[in-house]
């Protein structure tokens, strides 16, 4: 371009616009390892071993097995203690029954009324003599079954001594008269007479309607042992 006046000239040079440096992207730094491994591994431990155990427990479940049997299943050996002996306990003996209105004693019946059985003594009267037996002597002591259980049977004692009782062996067996003792009395020969000795029994050796322990014997007594009451003769 011309310019007629006379001022100065610039000469200004176009310059090229210099590209301008773009921003690189930043390199993605590298993500961390996972955590994730372990915890589904732990996981994955837990579900084997509940299995086992449950599976441990169906078959214990099915066989029924104690813990000593499933111990030797997996080749455990168990040593096991060997349970003491227990104590025999001691066989206690039935009770005898006996029927309502019936002696415990003699086991006989008794009188609605009067309460007496066949065991009973009866009073004697006031001054009355007491009535006493026909006594036969033999020369040989027995003993002779008045009443009772045993009414009618005669015992002969041949011996200096001779015991009496419920249990197979004395002199004198009463086996079928539950009232008797196993070992209940003993008749003693003692200079020229005799004597009865009770030997701890249940339901005590009478003579004469009184209890004794030990008493000499006449001829005529009657002594009562059990349900049965005997005449002594000599």
């Amino acid at each position: 371009m011309v310019i007629s006046s006379g001022a100065p000239v610039l000469d200004i040079a176009p310059t090229t616009p210099q590209p301008t440096s773009q921003a690189q992207p930043a390199t993605p730094s590298p993500a961390p390892a996972s955590r994730a491994f372990p915890v589904w591994n732990a996981l994955f431990g837990l579900l084997v071993l509940g299995g086992l155990i449950y599976s441990g427990y169906r078959i214990w479940k099915r066989k029924q097995l104690t813990i000593p049997d499933a111990l030797k299943k997996l080749g455990i050996d168990v040593a096991q203690e060997t349970p003491a002996p227990q104590p025999a306990q001691p066989v206690q003996k039935p009770a005898v029954q006996v029927p309502e209105g019936h002696c415990p004693f003699c086991g006989q019946p008794v009188d609605p009324v009067t309460g007496a059985c066949a065991c009973s003594v009866a009073p004697a009267a006031s001054g009355a003599a007491v009535p006493t037996a026909t006594t036969v002597a033999t020369g040989v002591p027995r003993l002779v079954g008045a009443r009772g259980a045993y009414g009618g049977h005669i015992f002969e004692i041949t011996g200096a001594d001779a015991t009496i009782g419920r249990e197979v062996g004395n002199t004198i067996h009463l086996g079928t008269d539950n009232t008797v003792s196993r070992r209940h009395a003993r008749i003693l020969k003692q200079g020229d007479g005799w004597v009865i000795r009770d030997e701890g029994s249940s339901n005590g050796t009478w003579v004469n309607g009184v209890r004794v322990t030990e008493e000499p014997l006449l001829p005529g007594d009657e002594i009562q042992i059990g349900a049965t009451f005997f005449r002594w003769e000599v």
